[in-house]
C-alpha cells in the first residue's frame, strides 16, 4: 500500500481539496483508495499534532483543553492507537490511503518530526508520494490577514506582513521541501505553482490527476468560495471587532466576537487589503534566493519559480489609513461598551434562571429574564444550541494556521 500526502501550503484551495475527499469517500473506496478519517474526517490534523515534538506548543491541544505534558503524550498515544488501527481494518483491495492537513506544512519544522511521521507511516506502506502546492510569499501573506482576523488577531494589516520574510519557516519554502525530500525522496515530490500549473485551471482538477482519478464530480466547482477572503471593509470592520474583545476575555465574550466576525465575513467578502507595488516587490524580492533553490530543483527550465508579477499584480487602492484607523478605534470602542453590557445581560438572564429552578420566583434587584431577551431568540433551547455550535467553530479556528 502506498501512502498520498497533500502537505498544503495554506491559502492554496486546501479546504476545497479536503471537502472534496470528505465527500467522495464511497467513490475513492470504490477505486481502491481510503481517506485517512481517524486523524480528522476532513483535516487531518491530528497526524501533525502527533508528529511535532512535545516540548513545542501547539495550539491543536490547548483548545481542546489537553493541558501538559503528561495529558498530551496520552492524547497522542491514543491517536496513534486509533491510526494504526484504522489502516490494519483496511481491506485488502485498498491500495492507497489519501492524507491530507496543511499543518504538515506549517508545524512540521524540524527534520525529526518529518522523520516521526515517516515512522508512523512505515507499518503500513510502502511507498509515499507528496504533494505540495506553492504561490509567491507575499501573496500567500496577504492572504492569511483574512484568517487571521477570522481568528481574532488585533494588528492592523502592515505589521501582519511584517512577519513575511525569509526567516520565518512558514514562508521558507526551500527548507520545506528539503526536509521532505530528505525523508521520502526528491522523486517522490510533486511541486505545483498555484494556480499557474493547475490542470485547465481547475484546483480539482489538478490534484485529482495526480491522485490518478477521474474528477467529474469536483469539475468546474468555485474553489474560492470554499474559504473566501474578507474584502478590505470588512478587514477594518473585524479588526475594531477583535480590538473590542482582546484575547477573548470570557466564553461569552469569545461567541459575541465570533458571531460578529462571521457576519462581517459573509456580508464583506471579497479581495481584502494588499501591499502597495513597491512594498509587494520588497517583500517578494528578499524571498529570491530561497526561491531559486526550489527552481533549479523542481522547475530547471524555468528563469524564475514564479514569473512575471505575483499572481494579483493590481492591488486595490486604500483610501485614507488614517482616517480608517480612527474608525477603527472608535468602533471598537462602542463594541466594547456593547459587548460588556450583553455580558452583563446573560449573567443576570443566568442568575434568574437558576433562581427560577430553584422555586424562587423573585430576585431582590434582578429584572425578570424575559425583558433581557431579545427578540427572534425567545426559545432558551435554540439559543443555547447556536451558542454551542459557535463555541465549537471557535475552537476551529483557533487551530487555524497564523504563523506568529
Amino acid at each position: 500500500m502506498r501512502a498520498l500526502v497533500h502537505i498544503g501550503t495554506e491559502k492554496t484551495g486546501t479546504t476545497s481539496i479536503q471537502e472534496f475527499l470528505s465527500s467522495h469517500r464511497d467513490q475513492l473506496d470504490s477505486v481502491g483508495m481510503h481517506f485517512l478519517r481517524s486523524a480528522g474526517e476532513r483535516n487531518n490534523r491530528w497526524l501533525p499534532a502527533a508528529c511535532v515534538d512535545l516540548d513545542r506548543p501547539d495550539d491543536f491541544f490547548s483548545t481542546r483543553g489537553i493541558e501538559g505534558a503528561g495529558a498530551r503524550e496520552q492524547a497522542v498515544a491514543g491517536f496513534v492507537q486509533r491510526f494504526h488501527q484504522e489502516l490494519r481494518s483496511l481491506p485488502e483491495r485498498t491500495e492507497s490511503v489519501v492524507i491530507s492537513s496543511e499543518h504538515l506544512h506549517s508545524r512540521l519544522v524540524s527534520q525529526a518530526e518529518v522523520d516521526r511521521l515517516a515512522g508512523l507511516l512505515g507499518e503500513h506502506v510502502d511507498e509515499v508520494r507528496v504533494i505540495c502546492y506553492l504561490r509567491p510569499q507575499v501573496d500567500l501573506c496577504s492572504s492569511l490577514y483574512s484568517t487571521a482576523l477570522r481568528v481574532g488577531h488585533t494588528i492592523d494589516f502592515e505589521t501582519f506582513l511584517e512577519q513575511c520574510h525569509p526567516g520565518n519557516p512558514y514562508y521558507d519554502y526551500a527548507s520545506l521541501l528539503d526536509r521532505w525530500s530528505s525523508t521520502f525522496g526528491r522523486d517522490s515530490l510533486t511541486v505545483r505553482r498555484y494556480p499557474q500549473d493547475l490542470r485547465n485551471g481547475d484546483l480539482l482538477d489538478d490534484f485529482s490527476q495526480w491522485l490518478s482519478i477521474d474528477n467529474q464530480a469536483g469539475r468546474g466547482r468555485d474553489v474560492s468560495a470554499s474559504n473566501t477572503s474578507i474584502s478590505t471593509e470588512g478587514q477594518w470592520l473585524a479588526l475594531a471587532i477583535n480590538r473590542a474583545f482582546p484575547g477573548s476575555r470570557s466564553r461569552d465574550s469569545e461567541i459575541v466576537r465570533a458571531r460578529a466576525v462571521d457576519l462581517v465575513a459573509r456580508r464583506l467578502a471579497g479581495s481584502g487589503r494588499q501591499p502597495d507595488p513597491a512594498s509587494r516587490q520588497r517583500i517578494q524580492s528578499a524571498f529570491d534566493e530561497s526561491n531559486d533553490a526550489v527552481r533549479a530543483r523542481f522547475f530547471p527550465d524555468d528563469g524564475e519559480l514564479f514569473p512575471g508579477k505575483p499572481s494579483r499584480s493590481t492591488p486595490p487602492t486604500d483610501g485614507d489609513v488614517g482616517r480608517d484607523a480612527a474608525v477603527v478605534a472608535t468602533t471598537a470602542e462602542v463594541l466594547r461598551l456593547v459587548a460588556d453590557s450583553a455580558v452583563e445581560r446573560r449573567r443576570l438572564v443566568h442568575r434568574v434562571r437558576r433562581a427560577a429552578a430553584g422555586g424562587a420566583r423573585r430576585m431582590v434587584g434582578v429584572v425578570p429574564s424575559r425583558l433581557f431577551v431579545r427578540r427572534g431568540f425567545t426559545d432558551d433551547q435554540q439559543q443555547a444550541e447556536r451558542d454551542d455550535e459557535y463555541r465549537e467553530a471557535a475552537r476551529e479556528r483557533a487551530e487555524e494556521d497564523v504563523p506568529q
